[in-house]
């Protein structure tokens, strides 16, 4: 067993907390897309939001079978 220090725990607390602000974000334009954004625009955003999502995802070693999408 290894043991973290507490700046590795406050790093991997600041990444979940960014992963949850992430995650609500996708889930929110996907369930209800802004009104007057052009859909090509909206798509690239929400492609860039995605990939910040799956970036923390990896950062945090959630293996992909636990992703919620």
């Amino acid at each position: 067993m290894t043991t973290r220090t507490a700046h590795e725990i406050f790093v991997e607390s600041g990444l979940r907390a960014e992963l949850r602000v992430w995650e609500e974000t996708v889930r929110n334009i996907r369930s209800k897309p802004p009104e007057g954004v052009r859909p090509e625009l909206l798509a690239l955003d929400l492609a860039s939001f995605v990939k910040r999502r799956d970036e923390l995802r990896d950062k945090l070693g959630i293996p992909k079978a636990d992703r919620k999408d």
